[in-house]
C-alpha cells in the first residue's frame, strides 16, 4: 500500500506499531443503536481529510463500503449528517444468499471481494456494514468455522494487498449479566477478537444520559485507549468535554502541588494518572493540551513543570482522588 497504516501510532508514543497497520483484517463492534457505523464514517472523513481521530493520525487509502443490512437511502443520510459526501465513498449493496447446499468451501465473502474489486479496482480498503453475515456458513459461534473464515480473509488481505474493516454487533446481554471486558463483546465466537487486528468498541456509557458513549480502541502492538464521548446535535460522537476537564484539572492538580521551579518526569506523571486510569499515550495527549494552554512547560526531554498560568498554584497541596475516579472504572 501506498502507507502503512489507517490509524497511526499512538499520540506520544516512542515505538512505531501503528494502531490500524494496513493489510489486515479490524473490527468496528457495538450493540445497535450506539453508533459503530456512525463512529466509523467519522474516521473515513478524517482519512479523506489527512486529519486525526481519537488523536490518532490518519491516512487515506481508496475505500469502498459494502453493506447488507442498510439501505441506500439510509446510508445517504448517515453520511450527510456526519459530514461525509455520499459521492466520495464507492458503494455496494449485496443481496445476503445462503451457500449451495453441499458445497465444501463457503466462498461468499471472495466472491463479493472480487465483484466488488472489478466494478472498483483502486479499492485499498473494503468496508463491510454487517461483516459476519459472511461468516462461513452462517456459524458465526463455532471457534473452527470462525477461526478458518477469519484466516482466509487475513491471506486474501496479503494476496490482494486490501484492509478489511469490519462492522458487527455486539452479544445480547442479560440483566445482571454485563460483559466487563471490551474485547469480548464481539458477536459470535472469541475468534472474532482472536485472528483479527484492531478491534474498536462503541458501546452505551450505562448512565443515565443516553447520549453518553464509550469508545474502546483495542490495537494488537499499542496500549489499550478508552474516550468518552457524547452525541452532538448532529448525532456525531464528539468529546465529552466534561469528563476530560476533570482529567485535565486532575493533571494541573499535580503539577500546582510541585514545589516552585520544580520537575517531574514522564514516568513518575504516568504513575500518578494511572490512580484515574489514564494510559501513557492519553498522558501525553494531555499534556499537549496542557502545555499550548500555558499550564505546562516541557524543561528538557522527558520532563514537565509547572507553566505561567500555573505559577500561582504551585506549592498548594496535590489533587486529592475525585468522585469521578470509582466510575471511570467501571
Amino acid at each position: 500500500m501506498d502507507a502503512e497504516y489507517i490509524l497511526g501510532p499512538p499520540p506520544g508514543s516512542d515505538g512505531t506499531a501503528a494502531v490500524m497497520p494496513t493489510g489486515r483484517v479490524h473490527l468496528f463492534c457495538g450493540p445497535s443503536g450506539a453508533g459503530k457505523t456512525t463512529c466509523l464514517f467519522q474516521m473515513i472523513v478524517e482519512m479523506q481529510r489527512g486529519g486525526k481521530w481519537l488523536g490518532y493520525q490518519t491516512q487515506w487509502h481508496p475505500l469502498a463500503y459494502i453493506a447488507f443490512d442498510r439501505e441506500e437511502e439510509e446510508t445517504h443520510e448517515t453520511m450527510t449528517r456526519i459530514g461525509l459526501d455520499p459521492r466520495s465513498v464507492p458503494q455496494f449493496y449485496p443481496k445476503v444468499q445462503l451457500p449451495e447446499q453441499g458445497k465444501p468451501t463457503d466462498d461468499r465473502m471472495e466472491q463479493i471481494i472480487s465483484a466488488v474489486r472489478t466494478r472498483y479496482p483502486e479499492a485499498k480498503v473494503l468496508v463491510f456494514d454487517a461483516f459476519f453475515i459472511l461468516a462461513a456458513h452462517g456459524q458465526i459461534n463455532n471457534y473452527l468455522y470462525m477461526a478458518e473464515w477469519l484466516q482466509r480473509a487475513r491471506k486474501l488481505c496479503k494476496e490482494l494487498d486490501i484492509t478489511i474493516i469490519g462492522i458487527a454487533h455486539s452479544p445480547k446481554e442479560r440483566e445482571g449479566h454485563k460483559i466487563t471486558s471490551p474485547r469480548q463483546k464481539i458477536q459470535g465466537s472469541v475468534a472474532g477478537g482472536g485472528f483479527t487486528s484492531c478491534t474498536v468498541v462503541v458501546d452505551f456509557a450505562g448512565t443515565a444520559d443516553e447520549n453518553k458513549r464509550l469508545i474502546y480502541v483495542l490495537p494488537r502492538n499499542a496500549p489499550d485507549e478508552k474516550f468518552e464521548m457524547i452525541q452532538d446535535e448532529r448525532g456525531r460522537l464528539v468529546a465529552d468535554t466534561k469528563s476530560l476537564q476533570d482529567k485535565l484539572d486532575y493533571l494541573m492538580g499535580f503539577f500546582g502541588g510541585l514545589p516552585r521551579g520544580g520537575s517531574r518526569s514522564t514516568a513518575e506523571i504516568c504513575v500518578h494518572m494511572e490512580k484515574v486510569k489514564i494510559s501513557r499515550p492519553t498522558v501525553m495527549r494531555y499534556l499537549g493540551v496542557l502545555m499550548a494552554d500555558g499550564m505546562v512547560l516541557r524543561v528538557k526531554q522527558g520532563h514537565y513543570a509547572a507553566g505561567p498560568a500555573l505559577a500561582g498554584q504551585q506549592g498548594q497541596p496535590a489533587a486529592q482522588p475525585a468522585p469521578w475516579e470509582a466510575a471511570d472504572d467501571q
